[in-house]
């Protein structure tokens, strides 16, 4: 069984060669996660842009 910093990592990778394999015109899909300290950042409204949260 592989732990978390490991499947990130592959996940990354993963990401990481499709968006460089991928043209102008053909979008790449991933999902997103987040921890409950960036999601209170974006709903409080302690940003005005919710992308800021994230950085």
């Amino acid at each position: 069984m592989s732990s978390a910093p490991e499947t990130q990592a592959a996940s990354d990778a993963k990401l990481t060669a499709d968006i460089k394999a991928s043209t102008r015109d053909e979008p790449v899909s991933a999902r997103l996660r987040t921890d409950e300290h960036v999601l209170a950042r974006v709903t409080d409204g302690i940003y005005r842009k919710p992308g800021s949260a994230i950085r």
